[in-house]
């Protein structure tokens, strides 16, 4: 999903957010997002999830990764969570 999740869009006479289209089509059983998960996370383990993806994708210590995320609070309040966790061996 790319930056245009974030906008406006008209589907079928519907304007809403495209996220909330996306949504629907899984609702509607016409996007099957099973394929796509390989791990399973509670909520608060999202630290966790976040650096066995990024050490799934090759990244290791010393590494620069660039997140990009709304400016957002829950954002601030929860990176101090994670940041420490991904530089792990």
């Amino acid at each position: 999903m790319g930056s245009n999740a974030f906008g406006v869009e008209e589907v079928a006479g519907v304007r809403k957010h495209a996220f909330a289209h996306y949504l629907d089509l899984v609702v509607d059983g016409r996007v099957d997002l099973r394929p796509m998960l390989t791990h399973t996370f509670r909520l608060e383990q999202w630290p966790e999830a976040a650096a066995a993806a990024l050490w799934a994708s090759g990244v290791r210590r010393g590494d620069r990764v660039g997140i990009w995320s709304p400016n957002r609070a829950e954002w601030l309040q929860q990176s101090h969570k994670f940041l420490p966790s991904a530089g792990r061996d």
